[in-house]
């Protein structure tokens, strides 16, 4: 923007007007003349008329505006008195009697000839250059345009916009003059130590950003806008909040342009530099002065204090139209004094802080963009030629967080050299060590933004934010969080919640007792690096101990619920973890095995190796078979770390079920039989008769039946050695299998109760109930049926599954329930009942697909 145009908006008129009407005392505002006209309308049209009028004394600006930045700026200069005098001598001639023109069907065209049949001599009389006259008539012209649609739509309102239209005009030529003296003869002064008035700047800065996409924050933002009034009585103060690079200054600017007409008292923009490189945060005192200035207010008559300065600010702003954006706030404290509190402003703002401190103001969040909007910014900024790779292009997409600056950072990688292709720069984003180096070239960008945002927090939130950057997990609640950096739950918490309150964590919706949150991608690889940075290793160390022994107890209680066990209440378990019953422990491991996946990475110590096989045995039992694997996988590495053979032959058996049930026969037997061969030098290991059933189900599988009883009496022998109730039911549940797949030689007869098979389901069910497995009496249901079935004894069939569905369900095995929806579905059939066999079959398969099971 020019510096003389910047200083054309309302305030002019605020200056102007008192030098022109010297009767008005200094307290009145500029619109008195026009608000008294108002006054006179009929209530119902007095709101549409003020609103018009403004319009217009803003359209005048924009017409000084123009004439000023335009070829006649030299012209002015030479020939300014002239030229602006015969102006005003001929405006001063038309009739403004706002009667009179509402009686006209009078246009621009009509009136402007008319101003010329009233001076026709102009030229002559005001000795003016050709230059000079095409100045006059094209200022001419303008104007009339504005005064025309005024007529037409709200002559009552004419003859005050008319009047501030003149004191404009006769105000031009000192802007002019002044501003041409300034250019060539005085220094540039800054803006605490200028005498000189400055007026309001009427500008916004450019859209320097494309903006693309994210149309549903912009439609909120422009709700929230487009409901203010401002000849209303509601303040209409707006804040988007969001992470360091996600775009606000550009949404807020993409608005203010689209809606500045509407404000015609004038615009104001400061940066605040809450979260600028190298730059301290303006204070409420200096952010005060320039606003002051932008009104219009000379130096000389700037308050000295905060308080008087803000009054200042106020009252200049208490009658007027205008829009205000206040940028990169730093917190609540530096915006509330720059408030003008004026029910005809709007005012919007941008901070990392969600600024909750502020009464009144409506936040908007803005978060990171969609797949597709990020996915069309790299089109817009590399090119659609570039772009044909789709798989790369969305992995891009992906891997800059879906943050606008890295997109950017990276996309300016990508037009500096030409060669690169999408799936160089996929390739490197891939790397978490070094993806914050692809979006921060030259100690600018994605990381550099981060690191303002962290030297503006206090000590303990700094380290809070390091701390994170240890926790492996993706969502961190508050109590592991609290273990992490040995604090007292309620001081995790406030921590948690002020890096909330600065857009460095994003609050999720808390279950299980205690809140949780979540770091977008890029912020967690910061907080690594300012992790290692920082903490020192023995600090680190101990953290991720401390998270050990919360996961520790922990899973204790959820071993505790999932097994019924009767000393449940006197169980040690983190206070701040409230799992009431089985339900809710199912849903709590469910939720946690991917934090549980991130801490396998780095666990280390015999806590952690318990941590790793409890909770890949309990997964596996979830049906969840692919986490139970890299668990259980990560458990043998921590064990043979250790030397502890106990652990790890407990991790082998996880990973020989974990393969079997997936279909990998070839891996299960591998891991079954390590640890079988290292059972010997583990004295009573509990753990050997489920490892020789694994081998004796491979066997079974394969259809070898004489080995596979081979196993399964070995197991039962070594259960019962050892006094292994569980044990003891797998081997029998084996003998069952075994028993079931030979009904065609008579093992399942008519009476299917005494068979075999029936006896030894009904002993698992049994053992099962016994200990309060529901696990295993879900599978002893599960067989039951099957016997019942194989006998046609149909109606016990149906009951048998209907209990091992009920189970299945209860205890969140779903590839028991995946079983169990397929037979019921044969019985169905069986019943004649086509329609529900097929919503049967199809529930199953629903639930096979899930769990990465082929669907039959």
């Amino acid at each position: 923007m020019d510096p003389v145009a910047s200083k054309f908006g309302t305030s002019v008129a605020s200056w102007a007007i008192r030098l022109a009407y010297p009767q008005i005392a200094a307290e009145l505002r500029p619109e008195v003349k026009l608000r008294r006209i108002l006054g006179a309308l009929p209530g119902e049209r007095r709101p549409s008329a003020e609103r018009f009028a403004r319009q217009i004394v803003s359209k005048t600006d924009s017409i000084l505006d123009e004439l000023v930045r335009s070829e006649f700026r030299e012209i002015l200069a030479n020939e300014r008195e002239a030229a602006i005098h015969a102006a005003l001598k001929t405006l001063s001639m038309l009739p403004l009697n706002p009667g009179h023109l509402a009686n006209l069907n009078i246009d621009s065209r009509s009136l402007l000839a008319a101003l010329r049949r009233t001076d026709p001599n102009v030229r002559e009389r005001a000795g003016l250059s050709e230059e000079g006259y095409n100045f006059y008539r094209l200022l001419l012209e303008r104007v009339c345009v504005i005064i025309a649609e005024t007529a037409r739509r709200e002559p009552a309102v004419l003859g005050a916009a008319h009047s501030e239209t003149l004191i404009r005009i006769q105000r031009l030529e000192e802007l002019v003059q002044e501003t041409l003296t300034n250019k060539r003869e005085k220094p540039a002064t800054t803006a605490t130590d200028s005498n000189t008035p400055r007026l309001t700047t009427g500008a916004l800065p450019s859209l320097s950003h494309i903006f693309v996409g994210r149309a549903d924050a912009k439609d909120d933002l422009r709700s929230h806008i487009t409901a203010h009034d401002p000849a209303g009585i509601t303040t209409a103060v707006h804040a988007v909040n969001g992470m360091p690079g996600v775009g606000k200054t550009t949404l807020v600017l993409l608005i203010a342009h689209e809606r500045k007409e509407q404000y015609p008292g004038g615009v104001f923009f400061v940066d605040l530099h809450g979260h600028t490189r190298s730059i301290l945060p303006m204070t409420p005192d200096a952010a005060l002065e320039e606003l002051l200035r932008q009104s219009g207010v000379s130096g000389a008559n700037i308050p000295a204090d905060l308080g008087r300065r803000q009054s200042r600010w106020r009252a200049e702003m208490a009658s007027r139209q205008a829009l205000v954006v206040l940028d990169n706030a730093l917190d609540a404290d530096q915006v509330a004094p720059l408030l003008p509190l004026s029910t005809s402003c709007l005012v919007l703002i941008t901070s990392r802080s969600r600024l909750s401190g502020l009464p009144g103001v409506s936040h908007i969040s803005l978060d990171k963009m969609s797949v597709s909007d990020a996915r069309n910014m790299l089109v817009e900024l590399i090119g659609i030629d570039r772009c044909h790779d789709d798989d790369s292009l969305t992995a891009v997409a992906e891997l800059t967080g879906r943050l606008p600056l890295a997109i950017e950072m990276v996309a300016g990688r990508m037009r500096a050299d030409t060669a690169t292709t999408l799936s160089e720069v996929a390739e490197a984003l891939s790397d978490a060590k070094t993806r914050l180096d692809e979006t921060s070239p030259d100690q600018s960008g994605v990381r550099a933004a981060f690191e303002v945002s962290l030297q503006r927090l206090k000590r303990s939130e700094r380290d809070a934010f390091q701390i994170l950057g240890l926790y492996p997990g993706s969502a961190v609640g508050v109590p592991q969080f609290a273990a992490l950096a040995d604090l007292p739950l309620t001081e995790a918490s406030r921590l948690l919640r002020i890096l909330a309150d600065r857009n460095l964590i994003r609050s999720i919706a808390g279950r299980f007792g205690y809140r949780q949150y979540e770091l977008h991608d890029l912020l967690r690889d910061f907080a690594g690096e300012q992790a290692v940075m920082f903490l020192p290793t023995e600090r680190r160390q101990t953290a991720i101990q401390n998270l050990t022994t919360w996961y520790v107890v922990a899973l204790r209680k959820f071993s505790l619920l999932r097994s019924r066990a009767s000393n449940l209440e006197s169980a040690t378990e983190p206070s701040e973890l409230k799992l009431a019953d089985h339900d809710d422990a199912r849903e709590w491991l469910t939720f946690e095995q991917g934090n549980l996946r991130a801490y396998a990475t780095v666990a280390s110590g015999i806590q952690a190796g318990y941590v790793l096989n409890k909770s890949a045995e309990s997964l596996l039992v979830l049906s969840y078979f692919a986490a139970a694997y890299d668990l259980a996988n990560h458990a043998v590495r921590v064990s043979c770390e250790l030397g502890d053979l106990f652990g790890e032959a407990y991790a082998q058996l996880t990973l020989g079920e974990a393969s079997r049930l997936s279909g990998d026969a070839i891996a299960a037997r591998s891991h079954f039989e390590r640890a079988i061969t290292i059972s010997p030098q583990i004295p009573d290991w509990r753990g050997l008769p489920n490892a020789l059933c694994g081998i004796g189900h491979l066997d079974r599988q394969a259809g070898d039946a004489t080995l596979a009883r081979r196993s399964f009496e070995r197991a039962l022998r070594a259960a019962r050695r050892l006094e292994v109730s569980e044990g003891m039911a797998s081997a029998l549940f084996g003998l069952a299998e075994l028993a079931l797949e030979a009904r065609h030689e008579g093992s399942v007869g008519a009476d299917w109760r005494t068979s075999p098979a029936g006896k030894n389901y009904q002993l698992v069910l049994e053992i099962c109930q016994k200990n309060g497995d529901e696990w295993g009496q879900a599978h002893a249901w599960l067989g039951l049926g099957q016997a019942a079935s194989y006998a046609s004894d149909v109606s016990s069939a149906l009951d048998n599954y209907t209990n091992a569905l009920r189970l299945c369900k209860k205890v969140g095995d779903r590839l028991g329930e995946a079983s169990t929806l397929w037979e019921l579905a044969d019985v169905a059939a069986i019943l004649k009942q086509t329609d529900r066999a097929h919503e049967l079959q199809h529930e199953a398969n629903f639930v096979y697909r899930e769990i990465g099971y082929p669907p039959k």
